[in-house]
């Protein structure tokens, strides 16, 4: 990744977020329009999510990620449990510039938040990170260690349901604690 790009919460950001997001395009009109509309509720106030903005020196806004604490419902295929309601951090939204492709961008943001629950998970239980992923998009998530979890979701087909386990960033570097989670390598471990 580029040494002039930087991780922005979206509440922190003292740039023109509007004019910043002008030339935004992730090649999906629906997911373009679902981050504008998103960023008006997070600019009045409406939204109960946070975002990450991932921002280069020029104050382009080149991805953004839209997150939030959320009970999920899971229902397993066979019904011999019921719904089961586990609290998670919910990946709502991400978007890369189309121009952006395959530079890491994405996988950054993602990893910002799977160290955001890592620092959440300090203080309040969580059982997963997860999202809803476009069909095309199911094996980038997979990559990044998210598993395909349709046995809990019958007969869903748009797209997939994905979840990160908690349980994996416990059992990993349990010690390490985020100084700050939008910086792309520190740690209080170093």
């Amino acid at each position: 990744m580029e040494d002039d790009l930087v991780l922005i919460d979206y509440h922190s950001w003292i740039g023109d977020t509007n004019n910043a997001l002008l030339n935004f395009d992730c090649g999906v009109k629906e997911i373009n329009d679902e981050i504008r509309s998103e960023i008006n509720d997070l600019e009045e106030n409406k939204s109960k999510n946070r975002a990450i903005l991932l921002v280069n020196k020029k104050g382009v806004v080149l991805g953004f990620v839209s997150y939030s604490l959320e009970n999920s419902s899971m229902i397993q295929a066979s019904g011999e449990y019921g719904a089961k309601s586990v609290p998670v951090l919910n990946i709502n939204l991400l978007g890369i510039n189309n121009s952006d492709f395959n530079k890491g961008y994405g996988s950054q943001l993602v990893v910002a938040v799977i160290r955001m629950a890592k620092t959440i998970e300090v203080l309040v239980h969580i059982e997963a990170v997860q999202l809803h992923s476009l069909e095309e998009s199911v094996e980038f998530y997979e990559k990044l260690g998210f598993s395909e979890v349709r046995e809990y979701y019958p007969g869903r087909v748009n797209g997939s349901k994905m979840y990160y386990n908690i349980e994996s960033l416990r059992d990993i570097d349990f010690l390490k604690v985020y100084v700050n989670p939008f910086l792309i390598s520190d740690t209080a471990n170093k």
